[in-house]
């Protein structure tokens, strides 16, 4: 009530003080000029009355207020309405205000959505686990070189060349003194390049001489095994422990045969064993198995290729 009082006040001295001011003048357009500026500032005056006053908006009184003024200033200037002050005006500022409001109504009640993060960068393809490399795997994948080296020196097939180095080493890369073939010293060897290991023997008679002989048991076969301490030839880096094991065959006679048949790995087996190259009986059958699983290792890890 206090507001809508101190309006009515300000209106009735208002509509006064600009009926005085245009009855000293007769030009229509500084009538005009100073009604239009006059309704600027009360346009002002009402905006920040309705922000001071919040009711006043949720009334709609602005509109309210615009139109009353435009009708004291009317009135005062012997106007009908405010177009004849300025043309199209009352709907200029009808359409300012609605737009105001329609804008502060949508501020006020829209939710605003909540802002979109940023698509994260897409993560790398996981690479996929390196499975640890079994002990025969890793044997042939780090001694076929050298295998293949020696065949393309001497001609003796690779595959029979590791095979023999697993069976004689136990699939070891590390055998003592880099013995892959279990070749034995002889009195010529040089002191350095010796020396005295563990090992099996089966022999038929029990009566055999050995550097040490550690113990001998019968076995149902009839045969013995020693388990005995002798010499056996060291080397300083695997590849000439490969290229000495073709050099034994190749300087032995009883050998000979088996050279022949040195691209054959399971002949070449059969071979050396009814030579006397071991005395395990089953000696040429264990290379056998074990080159048929060297050649799958091979194959699976494609090192023919290389």
């Amino acid at each position: 009530m206090k507001i809508l009082k101190a309006l009515g006040e300000f209106y009735s001295d208002l509509r006064n003080f600009i009926k005085n001011l245009f009855s000293s003048s007769d030009d229509a357009s500084m009538k005009r000029f100073i009604a239009f500026w006059t309704l600027m500032y009360l346009l002002y005056y009402c905006s920040k009355l309705t922000f001071k006053f919040p009711q006043l908006h949720e009334k709609e009184l602005p509109l309210f207020v615009i139109q009353t003024l435009a009708w004291i200033i009317g009135g005062a200037l012997g106007f009908t309405s405010l177009e004849k002050i300025v043309p199209n005006a009352h709907d200029w500022v009808k359409n300012l205000w609605n737009r105001r409001n329609k804008t502060q109504t949508t501020e006020d009640t829209t939710e605003k959505d909540p802002p979109i993060p940023p698509s994260p960068k897409p993560s790398p393809l996981p690479k996929p686990p390196v499975l640890p490399m079994g002990r025969k795997e890793a044997f042939v994948s780090t001694l076929y070189p050298e295998a293949i080296t020696a065949q393309k020196a001497t001609g003796f097939n690779a595959i029979a060349t590791l095979t023999q180095a697993a069976l004689e080493t136990g699939w070891k890369l590390d055998p003592p003194g880099n013995m892959y073939f279990g070749i034995k010293a002889t009195k010529n060897t040089p002191e350095n390049q010796r020396q005295l290991l563990t090992t099996t023997e089966i022999l038929d008679s029990p009566n055999h001489s050995f550097p040490q002989v550690l113990s001998v048991s019968k076995l149902p076969s009839g045969k013995y095994r020693y388990k005995v301490k002798d010499w056996f030839v060291k080397y300083e880096n695997p590849s000439e422990s490969f290229i000495d094991r073709t050099k034994f065959f190749e300087r032995n006679p009883r050998y000979a045969v088996a050279v022949g048949f040195r691209h054959d790995p399971h002949r070449f087996f059969k071979e050396i064993a009814a030579a006397g190259y071991a005395t395990d009986p089953d000696y040429a059958e264990k290379l056998i198995n074990i080159s048929n699983d060297i050649m799958g290792i091979v194959k699976k890890l494609n090192l023919e290729q290389h």
